[in-house]
């Protein structure tokens, strides 16, 4: 390993940016942490300053969090070196202290230490992912992208995602796993990572483990107390904190067959108080959430800004989005092959399906442009049309002549309308036949250029339909083959429900057998009692 657990490369690359504010007697009472609950230790990996970086450095200096940073100014070897990075650092501490990973370039924290960990200590001592939702207005594309994940980070069929917890608000529906953050123990962060390397996904690995066993080992943050995903402006707001007392409200989890006299942890505030400028608030749940994600290089400076922290870096760059892209595939479908297979038969399919129904839409047009050319519609349209136009044109221009001298003009205005048609007048001497004939030289070599493709279009409409239907008919039958016709209603059953459908089969039959066996006994009990009454 290059990492050492205190953040700094073990050779060469430099030292990474430190976000200390120092010991936490040096800090006010309200952002001290408390040593009742058990230390925890918030670690990153980044190799350069991309992104929101720099805001997720400053938050941790105003929350006191000492962010400690990996692999700074080593070269990215995969998406398996933040599961390295964690191990690492966790055999460095108590197997009992608690670690939490999130993501360098798209991470910002919200709330102190204490209210992360108090939060997640209601969670059981589980590992706690950050979860993700397929959203999208047309039921279409949201079954295309779930199709999409599933082929990248799930892969097997027969495996459904469990419903979320009941106790999770039903607007969010955080179906899936995001590895973007993650928080548990160290000694499970040692148990779990034993075997990865480099070239292990992150994502993957997690989902695998997560549905092998749900919330045994794994679980999702189905209501965004630690982690929230940025995907849209409205989803989030900032409040001041005398407003927040009014309207933050704090779900405490629960897993099926535990009580809630069995926890031990105590419920974690709804919100604390801190060096940020306002608390941001979930507006469909009005949950604080602790750690905000900004998911694939969205933009949430507006955010920034009302919290007092510095915008993003590079986001709107072409080569961020590029190294963003390339690190992202090469972490995904480059390390596995079977991945790729699947993933590129779904980006096949779906190139062909739309240059199918592309070239549908354009043979079609092409077919119109034909017809209207046999029947003379131009010239029909402009016989029958064309003394309505003039018609139009001349009330126009008779309507503007009236307003104009309904309003005549000041001569007295030298520098408004004058001084306006001194800048606007042309040279007596300029010619405007150049420009005309470039105009229809130009226009007349893009009508030739449109008219050639709508007529390789309506040539090649045969083609296309036959890629159209085929691409369908294979997105379709991936789709429905990996996420099924109704992906909501897909339920996975839990270990948990399975043993007390189990149990109360073994109580039933029990129940029946004992009832067979006694009904000998019970029916001369009848009889005597009968022969006694008679």
């Amino acid at each position: 390993m290059s990492l050492n657990s205190s953040g700094a490369p073990s050779a060469g690359g430099g030292s990474p940016p430190s976000a200390a504010l120092g010991p936490d007697s040096l800090l006010p009472p309200s952002q001290a942490y408390p040593d009742s609950l058990p230390p925890l230790h918030i670690i990153c990996v980044a190799t350069h300053r991309d992104g929101y970086f720099t805001t997720l450095l400053y938050s941790s200096a105003m929350l006191a969090a000492d962010i400690r940073c990996f692999a700074w100014g080593h070269k990215w070897r995969g998406f398996g070196t933040k599961l390295l990075a964690t191990r690492e650092f966790a055999k460095t501490v108590q197997p009992g202290d608690i670690v939490m990973l999130v993501d360098a370039f798209d991470s910002v924290l919200l709330q102190p230490k204490e209210a992360i960990a108090r939060r997640f200590l209601e969670f059981g001592g589980r590992i706690v992912v950050m979860g993700e939702a397929t959203e999208h207005r047309w039921g279409f594309f949201k079954h295309l992208f779930l199709m999409y994940h599933e082929c990248l980070f799930n892969g097997e069929k027969g495996i459904n995602w469990p419903k979320p917890l009941p106790y999770a608000d039903p607007s969010l529906n955080l179906r899936l796993l995001n590895a973007g953050g993650i928080i548990g123990f160290a000694k499970d962060f040692i148990r779990v990572y034993e075997n990865v390397d480099y070239c292990t996904n992150d994502q993957r690995f997690l989902t695998h483990m997560f549905l092998a066993e749900p919330f045994k080992d794994i679980v999702i943050d189905y209501n965004c107390a630690i982690f929230a995903l940025y995907r849209k402006r409205h989803d989030f707001k900032v409040l001041s904190f005398e407003e927040a007392e009014k309207q933050v409200r704090h779900a405490v989890p629960e897993f099926p067959g535990e009580k809630r006299s069995e926890r031990k942890a105590a419920p974690a505030p709804a919100f604390m108080r801190c060096a940020l400028k306002g608390v941001v608030v979930d507006a469909r749940t009005n949950e604080a959430p602790c750690v905000l994600h900004i998911h694939c290089r969205r933009n949430a400076d507006w955010l920034m800004k009302q919290l007092g922290l510095p915008a993003g870096e590079h986001l709107n760059a072409i080569h961020s989005y590029i190294w963003y892209a390339i690190y992202s595939l090469r972490g995904t479908i480059g390390v596995n092959a079977k991945v790729a297979r699947r993933w590129g038969s779904a980006l096949s399919a779906t190139i062909v399906t739309c240059v199918g129904f592309i070239g549908l839409g354009l043979g079609l047009l092409g077919w119109g442009v034909r017809e209207a050319a046999k029947r003379n519609l131009l010239a029909v349209l402009s016989e029958q049309c064309g003394p309505l136009l003039v018609r139009l044109l001349l009330q126009v221009a008779l309507f503007l002549g009236v307003t104009q001298s309904d309003y005549p003009e000041t001569a007295e205005s030298p520098h408004s309308l004058q001084a306006a048609r001194s800048l606007f007048a042309l040279p007596a001497n300029l010619s405007l036949r150049p420009f005309a004939v470039a105009a229809m030289g130009g226009g007349a070599l893009a009508l030739r250029g449109v008219s050639w493709v709508l007529e390789t279009a309506f040539l090649w409409r045969y083609l296309f339909l036959t890629g159209a239907v085929l691409g369908s008919a294979v997105l379709t039958g991936m789709t429905v083959s990996m996420v099924g016709l109704h992906p909501d209603e897909r339920r996975h059953e839990d270990a948990t429900e399975k043993n007390l459908k189990k149990k109360a089969a073994r109580m039933s039959g029990t129940s029946t057998t004992s009832t067979r066996e006694q009904s000998p006994e019970s029916s001369s009990r009848k009889d005597s009692g009968c022969r006694r009454r008679r």
